[in-house]
């Protein structure tokens, strides 16, 4: 026992985090499987702003969420923003285009299977979502439906700010 709270106290004189990342921090690199099509990994998006959001089909405020991340997606079309959509379900890559699909979003889609990136950020609810600056630092979380919505302009105009390096 002695040793072990020796090693943890070590550990954070050393300046180690066992936790989850905080905003500014910036974020080791980590992928997700493509759900019909290519899978993605973090450091590809160097340069570009990254809005990762996670979802299940089960999730009430996950369908109502969907409409809202594609038209901040639209909206978005053209700037150096990506949105990436993924589920934390281990259901067939036909379930989840449909949801997407049916609750309105057209962009690409991607899997974390058993919650692997979904749990080193921290996320222990659904919805949440990341914002990664163009810098690979995490710029900020939001826990559940955002107030407001990912439709409304303020989310656009932030999200155009830091793809532009400005705060």
């Amino acid at each position: 026992m002695k040793r072990g709270a020796a090693w943890l106290a070590a550990v954070g004189l050393l300046g180690c985090n066992l936790g989850p990342p905080a905003p500014g921090d910036t974020l080791a690199d980590f992928g997700f499987e493509g759900v019909g099509g290519p899978g993605v990994e973090l450091v590809q998006l160097r340069g570009q702003v990254v809005v990762i959001n996670f979802w299940a089909s089960w999730c009430p405020p996950c369908i109502e969420e969907m409409p809202q991340l594609e038209a901040l997606r639209v909206a978005l079309d053209g700037d150096p923003v990506r949105v990436i959509s993924a589920t934390v379900e281990s259901i067939p890559d036909q379930d989840v285009l449909g949801f997407l699909r049916r609750h309105g979003f057209q962009g690409a889609a991607f899997r974390d299977r058993r919650w692997r990136v979904a749990h080193r950020l921290g996320t222990f609810k659904l919805p949440e979502t990341y914002i990664v600056g163009p810098d690979g630092r995490l710029v900020r979380k939001v826990e559940g439906l955002p107030q407001p919505g990912w439709g409304d302009p303020r989310w656009t105009d932030e999200l155009r700010r830091l793809a532009r390096g400005e705060p």
